[in-house]
């Protein structure tokens, strides 16, 4: 009787346990939320271009929960001469279009045709390209082509150097698609089906693993944070699996400690190009790195530090880092520091994607 009790509760258990693991879902996180905001726009005149400034900003796109909401802009032709302005309803507030409206695509592509809209991001990315696809049905050598907008953190005009010039695609996808990208090369693509936008795929990519035709843009946007061929160092949190300049390595692993990304110091100074000693008389860690950032002097730089202690040396002057650097108990003799403070010091810039936990650092500044 005990034995038949004892495997009842035993099965009653593994079923508990079955249907617990049978519920549990695995959370996607989705890309951070933003808002484009319009604060005026470019005049067209006969003598050139000017620009007025709206009494309220206006949102042209905001992005939260995988969710696009555009607004309505139209033309106004008057003795001001050509210029967008936001279209409100009776309250004047900006009114936003659905995705199933007969008249959505020609709405939402009006910032995408056009230069004229000055504007920035409301969010935590510093640069964001969004592209809307569009079919040409007069071509047979590639199924349509992406019209860019672009912004970024501070008062700008969404064209730069031809950004306004359609980029053609071989991949035929529906029309009013948006691809999705940012400076920290976070990325999504979402069709526009006939329920309503669909998202085919969402990741962060390492532009030295991806054809920088794949994504509208990519490109373009290296041009901007002058990066293109200086390598990358990609990593992901608890594996020790790296990707330096397109090659596989393995390193101690990162982790997040007290919030912050950690890294063994050892491998991150190797890694950008750096050295590092310890000063036995001193009991300090330092490192060293030589840097030749455009448009700079040649510079060296010298970080002294101690396991304990935020206080450090920056070429001899104090300054505190974020977390003091550390020994973790199961990784005795590697010391752990936080990876954006090294970073910034050593001007190499670091890209954290919350979307996969990894990060993505710029091996060194850009020399053109």
């Amino acid at each position: 009787m005990k034995k038949i009790l004892l495997a009842v509760i035993l099965l009653l258990l593994i079923s508990s346990f079955a249907s617990e693991r049978a519920t549990c879902k695995i959370e996607q996180k989705t890309l951070a939320p933003f808002t484009i905001m319009a604060k005026g726009s470019l005049v067209s005149q006969n003598n050139g271009m000017t620009r007025i400034y709206f009494d309220k900003p206006s949102p042209i796109v905001t992005y939260k929960d995988g969710q696009y909401t555009f607004f309505v802009f139209e033309k106004k032709v008057d003795n001001l001469g050509i210029y967008y302005k936001p279209k409100l309803d009776k309250n004047e507030e900006p009114i936003t279009i659905k995705w199933n409206d007969p008249n959505y695509f020609s709405v939402i592509s009006i910032p995408f045709l056009n230069y004229y809209l000055i504007g920035e991001i409301i969010g935590p990315q510093n640069i964001i390209i969004l592209s809307l696809f569009v079919h040409i049905r007069d071509r047979e050598d590639y199924s349509g082509y992406w019209l860019t907008l672009i912004y970024t953190k501070f008062e700008s005009i969404k064209q730069w150097e031809n950004s306004n010039k359609p980029l053609s695609s071989k991949i035929n996808y529906p029309v009013g698609s948006i691809y999705y990208f940012d400076d920290d090369y976070n990325t999504e693509l979402q069709l526009l089906t006939k329920t309503g936008y669909k998202i085919e795929k969402r990741e962060a990519i390492n532009p030295d693993l991806v054809d920088s035709e794949s994504i509208p843009r990519l490109f373009y946007l290296e041009n901007m944070i002058s990066t293109r061929g200086q390598g990358y160092f990609w990593m992901k949190i608890g594996s020790q699996d790296i990707v330096v300049d397109g090659i596989n390595y393995k390193m101690m692993k990162p982790f997040i400690y007290n919030g912050k990304l950690a890294i063994s110091l050892y491998d991150l100074i190797n890694i950008i190009g750096g050295e590092i000693e310890y000063n036995n008389t001193t009991g300090r860690y330092e490192a060293y790195r030589v840097v030749k950032p455009a448009w700079s002097k040649i510079e060296i730089i010298k970080l002294e530090l101690k396991i304990g202690d935020k206080k450090a040396y920056l070429n001899g002057e104090e300054i505190e880092l974020s977390i003091a650097p550390f020994e973790p108990e199961d990784r005795s003799s590697f010391i752990y520091v936080s990876a954006k403070d090294i970073c910034d010091i050593f001007k190499a810039k670091l890209h954290w994607r919350s979307i996969d936990n990894t990060a993505l650092i710029e091996r060194f500044p850009a020399r053109f």
